[in-house]
């Protein structure tokens, strides 16, 4: 029996891990969307993202992570 080779017509993304957040600080009052690319560590440890319009940091521990394509 001949084997029968599968044929790639058009490759799809690769899934992406995203969090939306409403960032209610006194500063602003973002819809933002954060990508896991942009989570830093502080010294002690402790893994946030920062805000790009008030530049708040926010806990990665409030953050609600998604796969999107």
């Amino acid at each position: 029996m001949a084997r029968v080779m599968a044929k790639i017509m058009k490759r799809g993304e690769k899934g992406k891990k995203v969090a939306r957040y409403h960032c209610d600080s006194k500063r602003c009052n973002s819809d933002i969307e954060y990508a896991t690319e942009d989570i830093k560590t502080d010294p002690r440890g402790e893994s946030y993202v920062v805000c790009p319009v008030c530049e708040c940091w926010i806990d990665t521990a409030v953050l609600n992570w998604e796969w999107i394509k």
